[in-house]
């Protein structure tokens, strides 16, 4: 389970963090993507982390709509002010930026459907190992995609 799929299906912040906490693969995943989240989460009581990650998510929240709203306001004055002046230069440039980041995002959206390997970071696999009465935590490298090994492995 990866951490998007852990968000997605625990929608509860205890719940959630309570399988942060408790699945190592998640809290370095968390450290990858946000590592500012994983630091203030880190040593932090369950109650204390949950109240934690409900703030992040209510402040990610609040900025997006307030992205969202601001992103709409300017595209509604672009729109009318094309209406008003069909040669208006700024309106045509931010159309024309609109059009290329949307090409740009279906270009991206493509690569991750075709190539996902190549777009991002793959956690490594290591194992607990002991050789020759010393403990060590080995890369396995198989050359593969995916490594999948049983537990009793």
């Amino acid at each position: 389970m990866s951490l998007s799929d852990a968000v997605a299906h625990n929608p509860h912040p205890h719940t959630f963090v309570s399988l942060l906490f408790s699945k190592e693969h998640l809290r370095k995943e968390l450290n990858y993507h946000n590592p500012r989240l994983a630091v203030r989460l880190e040593s932090q009581s369950l109650e204390e982390a949950v109240r934690i990650w409900r703030e992040e998510m209510v402040k990610g929240g609040i900025q997006k709509a307030v992205q969202n709203s601001s992103h709409y306001h300017i595209e509604q004055d672009m729109k009318r002010r094309l209406v008003q002046n069909p040669g208006d230069i700024e309106a045509k440039r931010y159309f024309a930026k609109q059009s290329s980041q949307e090409l740009i995002q279906e270009q991206y959206y493509q690569m991750m459907n075709e190539y996902p390997e190549a777009m991002g970071r793959v956690l490594m696999l290591y194992v607990e190992a002991n050789i020759n009465g010393h403990s060590i935590q080995a890369f396995c490298d198989s050359g593969a995609q995916a490594t999948i090994m049983s537990k009793k492995t």
